[in-house]
């Protein structure tokens, strides 16, 4: 039987869904991150930033 790593990801820091962003993917490289707020999902940015 293989080992699987099942995937984790973030959760808004605002409405507490999960997205769609991998919790090992560098902040850098991730769309709608807020440093000092954390990761938000694209309606929660949206409503925030326009």
């Amino acid at each position: 039987m293989q080992d699987r790593k099942k995937l984790r990801y973030e959760r808004c820091a605002v409405c507490k869904r999960e997205t769609d962003v991998p919790v090992d993917l560098e902040t850098s490289r991730r769309r709608f991150y807020i440093e000092g707020a954390g990761q938000l999902c694209p309606a929660c940015y949206r409503e925030l930033y326009g």
